[in-house]
């Protein structure tokens, strides 16, 4: 990995703990069905990642109802695939905040994850 690169993804690494020292992470699960219960209906932001990283960032009104949608009918070609055949463990991770699109964007921008569609550039 060339230093700009490494650069540049130290940069992303440091903009996403800014991001979060203002929102403690809420939880993080193994995800499988079972673990459903344990993710609150409540809104925020949640991070779907294996051993490779963060694969998406996305945020909801429910997590739960989230979680559960995203296992049972992935309409995302490539977090599906990520789903079907992760590498080590498949987490859920998340954030109950009322600051849920400003702190999805900065995620995003700061860790920029495989699977998600639309990407917010620094301007």
């Amino acid at each position: 990995m060339d230093s700009a690169l490494l650069e540049q993804r130290l940069r992303r690494i440091e903009e996403a703990g800014a991001a979060l020292r203002k929102h403690e992470m809420d939880g993080s699960i193994r995800y499988r069905l079972t673990n459903e219960v344990r993710v609150p209906r409540a809104s925020g932001v949640y991070v779907i990642g294996d051993f490779r990283g963060p694969a998406y960032v996305g945020k909801s009104d429910n997590l739960r109802r989230r979680f559960v949608e995203h296992y049972e009918a992935e309409e995302n070609p490539l977090l599906a695939a990520v789903m079907a055949r992760p590498i080590g463990e498949l987490r859920f991770a998340w954030v109950v905040t009322a600051e849920a699109d400003q702190l999805e964007r900065q995620l995003i921008r700061a860790l920029d994850p495989q699977c998600n569609r639309i990407k917010y550039t620094n301007r």
